[in-house]
């Protein structure tokens, strides 16, 4: 089953830290890092991981008329991913700065340039001509005034055409100020898949709880399944992402106990995790969909892959 990705394109600029704290205690002076740079961006990183297990792969987009557009644009075709970005000569290749601190955590300052601008047009001008099965999108995509609203457009051709959908939030800090895009992407969700921290945002966000957070994962399955696609005939799923933990799944017939990563070893960065687990899964669940087990251990051995290493894909670093 060939799966379309949509959402933000980027290049990442890494830096790793021992803490944030670092650039607080040199601030107007210099804070020496390792530096590196990758392709990014949530979309691209998951479609690499789709096509890195033998997914048939699109990834719809837009990219600068910059160089590094130009290497991204190569670099994703080189790895089995079919696509046809849009090359948007009044805005660059998006960028994202990366900081990575010694625990493993990441903040992410992105700047998303092209990504910002694509119209349900230029989405349509890069659809595959042949059958599509599934949809994912990545909630960032949904942030962006003009883009977030094509994304939608989107979702409702893919219904239209039989897909199943799923939708990362991507970012808990944004959900509230968009509220209105994230709940018309629910509606039309058949698999949410969201870290703890979205996964309350979101019972916040839509007061399942009078404003207060869902106290455990039990109650965060039955504040988020009836937000989601309750008219398919593939049973809504949400799933939550717990780091290190591994991850749990419910539907309206079952739910998992928490299930961790089979081995884990030293965490060097966590950015991407979230995008490799999000190919494992749903690779096992549009072909198994009431196997929920057996795509959180998919989930979980493609994040495993990832977090040992800076890079938030399985393809290169430029440098």
């Amino acid at each position: 089953m060939s799966v379309i990705v949509l959402g933000d394109i980027m290049i990442d600029i890494a830096a790793g830290l021992t803490s944030l704290d670092q650039i607080t205690a040199s601030r107007g002076s210099d804070v020496p890092s390792r530096i590196t740079a990758s392709i990014g961006g949530s979309a691209a990183n998951t479609a690499a991981w789709l096509s890195h297990v033998h997914t048939p792969t699109h990834l719809l987009g837009a990219r600068g008329a910059d160089p590094l557009g130009v290497y991204l644009d190569h670099q994703l075709m080189a790895s089995g991913i079919n696509s046809q970005l849009k090359i948007d000569v009044g805005h660059p290749t998006g960028v994202c700065i990366v900081l990575n601190e010694a625990n493993g955590e990441r903040t992410m300052i992105p700047s998303p340039g092209a990504n910002a601008h694509l119209s349900m047009s230029d989405y349509i001008s890069q659809w595959p001509q042949q059958p599509i099965g599934h949809l994912h999108v990545s909630g960032y995509a949904l942030f962006h005034p003009v883009t977030g609203s094509s994304v939608l457009e989107c979702m409702e051709r893919a219904l239209d055409l039989g897909c199943t959908i799923s939708f990362d939030p991507s970012a808990h800090t944004l959900l509230e100020s968009h509220k209105h895009r994230v709940h018309m992407a629910l509606q039309m969700t058949h698999l949410l898949i969201a870290n703890e921290e979205e996964a309350q945002a979101l019972t916040v966000t839509f007061k399942t709880r009078n404003n207060a957070p869902a106290m455990n994962l039990d109650d965060i399955f039955e504040d988020l399944l009836p937000l989601i696609n309750s008219g398919s005939p593939t049973l809504p799923t949400v799933v939550v992402t717990l780091n290190s933990a591994g991850a749990a799944a419910a539907n309206y017939e079952t739910r998992t106990q928490t299930i961790p990563p089979s081995a884990s070893g030293h965490i060097v960065s966590t950015t991407g995790a979230g995008d490799a687990f999000n190919a494992g899964f749903i690779t096992t669940w549009i072909a198994s969909p009431m196997d929920l087990v057996a795509a959180i251990n998919s989930g979980n051995d493609l994040a495993s892959q990832i977090v040992g290493r800076v890079g938030a894909s399985p393809l290169d670093l430029i440098w």
